[in-house]
């Protein structure tokens, strides 16, 4: 039985991860091989919480869904419900004392790669991200992942139909929008994915611990490679998974035109900016005009088809020379650039100027795209504008990472590398001013180092936070002093009580027994009674509590008597003249016959 333990943690509450969870339980309890797997899930994860799940689930797999920020850690739930970082020397210590069990760790959360590099070193496979990743595309890639170990791929081979299944979450979108049979639906998938190139952001990296086991072993058992059998079992139930779950999944079927066929580097842009209504209509046009002008050269190509079995045939009289035969027609390829453009544009649609550029970045720059440095600039100052923004509220995670994605040839890049160097010196600056502040308890300090921030989201944030510590030090500092003059006044009082009770013992009738031994003469003539209330006056003295109540009543009347020592530890108070005296009372009480032990 292998283990899948799933831990999210979403404080933001910004993603879909009661989603991906579901989904992911979905395509397990779907797969081949559900019986060899069990799921459990834990959601709204603290940091208290890691080692109790980890000890109480055992699992192989942990798969960690959240957000991240780099260097920064993994964001899990606070006490309060908030965001509580957990920096990545923890988790790698986390995960070597359960080395032994985890075989696999993905971690579904954007900037995880350093997490993974350094979890890395005890667990046998790690999965992080490098960039910033689309929910869509990780919820994808979780869901190609465990189907694939659903068929008991390896970890190498389950993580490769993981990237597949984000090629198909990007292709499937946009291109599966009508056919006519399913059949079809899924072949345009199996096309567009074939000249789709997955951009850097979108793409989670596999790292693997120097002497794991084998590529093809999971589990106790050996087994043999993925055939090519199974892997397109698996890439078919990916494809009909986007089909199942398109948008437009129930839209009527409606002639369309098809993309491996027609290249749209050949398609005007004006015509990609029409609706789909008109765009149906102007591309029967297209290509009727396009076929049109294939048909000499088609008439051509055939002619030199049917040439060629006659040139076998036909014998060349001597000397003379035939004229060379005319170059076969080259069919252009399709190349996958107008559709990498298309996906960058939709993505700068929707104001995703990161991505865009990285979807970008993909055409090579020998690619004839006239427009391609001015989307590069565009999209690059406003990914810059953005950052700022994320800069001035305060967030400089977000901003680092969002100005980290302007390229080298872009026009910002420059200046987009002199704000990293001083947001990153304003970022320490202020893990500065958190040690100063919330280890330290250091007003002075962190107030000195305020001066250098240069955030204004941030100085404010920063300028709650001192002066709620210093609130919280004064109280603590009044708590303090009123504790200590608390103190001296119980301490005052105790005093003078015990030196009421001192002056009533030396007035007390037998205070002498504490300052010299016991005679004979002392104790004959004494009755019985007389002589237990001398002995037990000695302990009396020490607040020794009687279990004759009628003894314990003769005391209680006295000002020096204080009622609070057990019988276990009154005889280790008594001085040796007190104990003498004791024993030589009870022994003179025996011999009276007052006593009978």
């Amino acid at each position: 039985m292998k283990k899948i333990l799933i831990l999210a943690s979403n404080p933001r509450k910004d993603l879909s991860l009661d989603r991906e969870i579901r989904e992911l339980k979905g395509v397990i309890e779907r797969s081949r091989g559900r019986e060899e797997f069990e799921v459990e899930d834990a959601l709204a994860v603290r940091v208290g919480d890691l080692q109790e799940l980890l000890f109480q689930h055992e699992p192989q797999i942990v798969h960690f869904c959240g957000h991240g920020g780099g260097q920064t850690g993994l964001v899990l739930e606070g006490h309060d419900g908030g965001e509580q970082w957990v920096q990545t020397a923890a988790l790698r210590d986390l995960f070597r004392l359960f080395s032994s069990k985890v075989r696999c760790v993905l971690l579904n959360a954007c900037y995880s790669e350093e997490q993974a590099s350094e979890i890395v070193n005890h667990i046998d496979h790690v999965i992080g991200m490098e960039q910033e990743i689309r929910d869509d595309a990780a919820i994808a890639f979780s869901k190609g992942f465990y189907r694939a170990l659903g068929y008991d791929c390896s970890i190498e081979e389950a993580y490769e139909f993981g990237c597949n299944a984000i090629q198909l979450e990007i292709t499937g979108r946009s291109t599966v929008r009508s056919a006519t049979t399913e059949l079809t639906r899924k072949a345009e998938v199996v096309n567009a994915v074939a000249t789709t190139i997955i951009p850097e952001h979108m793409k989670p990296i596999l790292k693997k611990r120097e002497g794991a086991f084998r590529a093809e072993e999971w589990g106790n058992n050996a087994r043999q490679a993925l055939s090519q059998t199974k892997k397109e079992a698996i890439q078919l139930e990916l494809v009909q998974e986007v089909i199942d779950t398109s948008p437009n999944r129930n839209l009527s079927a409606q002639p369309m035109m098809n993309p491996s066929i027609v290249p749209t580097s050949h398609v005007p842009q004006s015509l990609l900016e029409v609706p789909a209504s008109r765009r149906r209509r102007v591309s029967s046009l297209l290509v009727g005009s396009m076929v049109a002008g294939l048909l000499p050269v088609i008439g051509i190509y055939s002619y030199i088809k049917l040439a060629k079995p006659l040139e076998s045939t036909v014998s060349t009289p001597s000397g003379v020379t035939l004229p060379p035969k005319p170059p076969e027609p080259q069919i252009e390829a399709i190349q996958p650039e107008p559709i990498i453009l298309k996906q960058a544009k939709e993505l700068a649609t929707q104001k995703r100027w990161k991505e865009a550029i990285a979807t970008l970045s993909q055409i090579p720059e020998t690619a004839l795209i006239s427009d391609r440095a001015q989307f590069l600039a565009e999209w690059s100052s406003q990914l810059l504008q953005r950052a700022q923004e994320y800069f001035n509220e305060g967030e400089l995670n977000m901003a680092l990472g969002e100005v980290g994605g302007i390229p080298k040839s872009s026009p910002s890049y420059r200046q987009a590398q002199e704000a990293i160097v001083t947001w990153n010196k304003e970022k320490a600056t202020w893990d500065k001013i958190n040690i100063a502040l919330n280890d330290q308890w250091d007003i002075a300090t962190s107030k000195r180092l305020l001066k250098d921030i240069q955030s204004p989201g941030l100085r404010q944030r920063l300028e709650a936070e001192i002066q709620k510590v210093d609130v919280t030090i004064q109280e603590e500092t009044r708590r303090s002093k009123q504790a200590k003059a608390e103190a001296e006044a119980r301490q005052q009082t105790t005093e003078a009580v015990e030196a009421e009770r001192r002056a009533a013992w030396l007035n007390y009738k037998y205070a002498w027994l504490s300052e010299r031994a016991v005679t004979q003469t002392d104790l004959e003539g004494q009755s019985a009674s007389e002589l237990a209330i001398m002995r037990n006056s000695i302990y009396a003295k020490y607040g020794f509590v009687f279990g004759k109540p009628e003894v314990q009543a003769i005391f209680s009347n006295e000002a020096w008597y204080d009622p609070i020592s057990s019988n276990s530890n009154v005889d280790s108070m008594l001085s040796s003249l007190e104990s003498n005296n004791a024993i030589t009372i009870r022994d003179f009480e025996k011999k009276m016959g007052y006593l009978t032990q």
